[in-house]
């Protein structure tokens, strides 16, 4: 798996600045016990985004690893924060 903390998606290149492109909402939940999946939505052309949105999720072992690599792939997109609309209690 390439490490998204690399990835320069959503730099202007022009600038050398980072273009943010606001806040990614996702949701946390247990799937079965020890199995947690994040889910988001997949834009088809993030940088036109429109209503051709589809359903996206990262599955793993913890919710602390499944929020990293969520945390980290969007600010790769060019999101300024993630927002948590659920996580497991």
């Amino acid at each position: 798996m390439a490490d998204v903390r690399n990835a320069t998606r959503g730099q202007n290149a022009t600038r050398g600045q980072n273009a943010t492109r606001g806040d990614f909402h996702a949701a946390i939940r247990e799937m079965e016990p020890g199995v947690f999946r994040a889910e988001y939505r997949g834009e088809l052309n993030p940088d036109h985004p429109d209503e051709r949105e589809f359903p996206d999720y990262h599955i793993g072992t913890s919710v602390a690893d499944v929020k990293l690599w969520t945390e980290q792939m969007a600010r790769a997109m060019g999101y300024a924060r993630v927002v948590w609309d659920a996580l497991p209690t």
